[in-house]
């Protein structure tokens, strides 16, 4: 993740890499959720899907907007970030959040 030459991390390449745990649970899960679809369009399983990933991991009701860095996991509401000292997805601890606004 980190570019050598300039010092600066490649956040394409920490969010699509397999080394970091977060990662590979992600394409497991993502894996499995494609052998239990069966039938509908890949429209509406893309856009169930987007949509799923937009929900606050802590509540399970608002949509998430707040980035948790390092990870850059966009994982959380504004709401519940206020208790977190860590990311909810990989449990990494949070040294800083930003909002995302998303339209």
């Amino acid at each position: 993740c980190l570019n050598s030459s300039i010092g600066m991390e490649d956040a394409e390449s920490c969010c699509y890499g397999d080394e970091y745990p977060c990662n590979r649970e992600n394409k497991e899960e993502e894996d499995e959720d494609e052998e239990e679809e069966t039938g509908g369009s890949s429209r509406e399983t893309g856009e169930r899907k987007r949509t799923t990933m937009m929900v606050c991991r802590v509540c399970d009701s608002r949509n998430a907007c707040i980035v948790f860095l390092p990870c850059r996991h966009l994982c959380s509401c504004k709401a519940c970030e206020a208790f977190l000292d860590s990311c909810p997805v990989c449990k990494s601890a949070k040294s800083a959040t930003i909002e995302a606004l998303i339209s």
